[in-house]
């Protein structure tokens, strides 16, 4: 990880959390009582650690809506902005409303692992849709910004989702070189 300082910037924060009142205003009772109960569950490691197991078990016992419906009013209602571009404009002007700035992810699950490398054209249609994906969430991302959020607007997305394991490895291997010299 190289860090500069012309590339952290520490700007004002736009939104003061010490005021409780004012910081949860936009939210209603049923969000906050959301919040507060998925930040108690993330909190235990055994959830966490069993996340995947825990949702694979739910598909399989609940009713395929009752599921859809549960991870809507739960998790994904709380981390996710919505499923379709209009989802996350009205999220996001929600945010943009009370003060608040966000910062859009690309969501990437697909990692590839130096292992899978000998199979190119498994790893070079995974890297495509990868980036497909992560293009379609930049754009997305852009979309939703106005004139004056544009220029401090930031995005996270995973490098190794869209780029081949040890060409990262190289990568980062040059930095460090050319850092030291």
């Amino acid at each position: 990880f190289v860090t500069s300082k012309r590339f952290i910037s520490s700007p004002r924060p736009a939104f003061d959390f010490s005021n409780t009142q004012a910081a949860y205003t936009h939210l209603n009772d049923s969000s906050l009582l959301r919040s507060l109960v998925i930040l108690q569950l993330c909190s235990i490691d055994a959830i966490v650690e069993n996340s995947l197991k825990l949702m694979q078990l739910g598909e399989k016992v609940l009713p395929s809506p009752l599921f859809r419906r549960l991870m809507e009013s739960t998790f994904y209602g709380h981390f996710i902005p919505g499923e379709t571009h209009e989802d996350v404009v009205r999220s996001c002007e929600r945010f943009r409303a009370a003060g608040i700035r966000f910062f859009p992810a690309a969501s990437v699950e697909d990692e590839l692992t130096d292992g899978e490398e000998e199979e190119d054209v498994l790893v070079e249609a995974t890297l495509d849709a990868n980036t497909t994906l992560v293009a379609d969430s930049i754009q997305l991302a852009e979309s939703l910004y106005d004139d004056n959020d544009r220029r401090n607007s930031k995005m996270a997305m995973k490098l190794s989702a869209i780029i081949k394991p040890r060409l990262l490895i190289m990568s980062f291997l040059c930095l460090i070189y050319f850092k030291i010299k």
